[in-house]
């Protein structure tokens, strides 16, 4: 019982299943080196996203926001 608990708790933490719960793994495609943070998010950067079921190119095209000036979710905002 107790192994079986382990192993589920195993499971749970592989970093598939944590993309299958709609995180991205996001890495610099001219390096191969995950992306962390917003200071490395540098406009014109190409990047790597890895999803659950595969991935996908992309480019970043403006800068990094400050997130104190994005406005605040509420339930009434209709983006959410």
């Amino acid at each position: 019982e107790r192994l079986s608990a382990r192993e589920d708790a195993l499971v749970a933490a592989s970093p598939q299943a944590i993309l299958q719960r709609g995180y991205a793994l996001i890495t610099d495609r001219a390096t191969g080196q995950r992306i962390k943070s917003v200071d490395q998010a540098a406009a014109g950067r190409d990047i790597s996203l890895q999803f659950h079921d595969g991935s996908a190119a992309a480019r970043l095209t403006a800068a990094p926001t400050d997130p104190a000036a994005e406005p605040e979710n509420t339930k009434d905002n209709p983006n959410d």
